[in-house]
């Protein structure tokens, strides 16, 4: 089967992950109903590209989307400074559910979010160019627009979100300033099946696709959730 390349939208179009939780679970917990990301169309590379905001303090990312790949990968390399990131212990839950997981020790530089020994490791890959480099597993804030019954809320939070951190020339290829990729896929450790551990979601999302002419849409809601353009609708569950 060809494998799929990096996910291409799109100009003004919105990424619509929804899992959805029962009234009385969302209501009794407080949490999102759902979380929304902006998607936009690279004309060079005719890729899609979205922004989150990672690390304490938080600062925006901006990252391909990608139907496949493990997890979300960033590069570690180019200043990613954060009072919140941890490493993934060789032998952790986490490290141990990864089929192609390893363990890094060998890192002489002064201690990073890319130089951690005693650090679960995997193989993060840029689908766009299909190479792959070894990189550090570790945990970071991770935050995301969400919708809230019934009008659009605050970020949600995920505190220890999990990643892979890259080297920059994994980055090449990749839309400008675009600084990483975000798996769609429906891997373990996926941004959706992510979403679903942390917020209590179940594994769903969505993905809304309007026409290139389409202006971007403001409109967030739930049960249904619904845009302001025609034939940008996505019924919920």
């Amino acid at each position: 089967m060809a494998r799929l390349p990096p996910l291409a939208v799109a100009s003004g179009a919105l990424l619509l992950l929804f899992v959805s939780v029962s009234p009385c679970r969302a209501a009794a917990g407080g949490g999102p109903s759902s979380v929304v990301l902006p998607v936009s169309k690279d004309d060079a590379t005719q890729q899609y590209v979205t922004m989150f905001r990672q690390r304490t303090p938080q600062v925006p990312v901006k990252a391909v989307l990608d139907l496949a790949g493990t997890m979300l990968w960033v590069d570690c390399d180019a200043g990613y400074v954060s009072s919140s990131y941890a490493g993934v212990r060789c032998g952790a839950k986490p490290c141990r559910l990864l089929k192609n997981a390893g363990c890094a020790i060998t890192c002489l530089d002064a201690p990073s979010a890319g130089c951690l020994n005693d650090t679960c490791s995997e193989f993060p890959k840029n689908t766009a160019t299909s190479v792959s480099t070894a990189g550090n597993i570790i945990t970071d804030v991770l935050s995301l627009p969400t919708t809230f019954r019934p009008a659009p809320g605050p970020l949600a939070t995920a505190p220890a979100f999990l990643f892979t951190c890259a080297h920059t020339f994994l980055t090449q290829g990749l839309a400008d300033g675009a600084t990483g990729m975000v798996s769609l896929s429906r891997a373990r450790f996926a941004l959706p099946t992510q979403l679903a551990d942390t917020f209590g979601f179940s594994r769903k999302f969505a993905l809304c696709l309007p026409p290139a002419s389409a202006p971007p849409s403001s409109s967030l809601a739930t049960r249904p959730t619904h845009f302001h353009n025609q034939d940008e609708a996505i019924a919920m569950q």
